[in-house]
């Protein structure tokens, strides 16, 4: 999936390359030495992408994939980690999950258990 991804800013910086190999034939001295090593660079930025794509799908990296395993939950919820730090809550809509709906708020972090809003010490509700 990043191969095929990898293959649009590719396309386009070698577009961009042919476009400068063109213009530096038109030019004339060291501008149109200048030119060509600018499209050969350009070429090998594209090469880049492809192959940091190629590499990252054959070595089972690519976060889209690892997306569309987990059953589009996204990144990041398949530990049981939410956005913010805190744990997801449990999935309620399964036989079983009972147990696991009652220890839940022990699993959320120290400052979610006192009912502080803030973590400063004497914030609200603090004695």
């Amino acid at each position: 999936m990043c191969l095929l991804f990898s293959l649009i800013p590719a396309s386009v910086f070698t577009t961009l390359s042919y476009f400068v190999w063109f213009a530096a034939g038109n030019a004339q001295g060291s501008r149109q030495q200048w030119g060509n090593y600018l499209a050969v660079w350009l070429l090998l930025v594209a090469l880049g992408f492809v192959a940091c794509g190629a590499y990252v799908t054959l070595a089972g990296l690519c976060p889209m994939e690892r997306m569309f395993q987990a059953g589009g939950r996204g990144l990041g919820f398949e530990a049981g980690v939410g956005v913010v730090g805190h744990p997801s809550p449990p999935e309620v809509n399964h036989v079983g999950h009972r147990a696991e709906l009652l220890a839940w708020p022990a699993r959320l972090s120290p400052l979610c258990r006192s009912g502080q809003t803030s973590g400063a010490p004497g914030g609200p509700r603090s004695a």
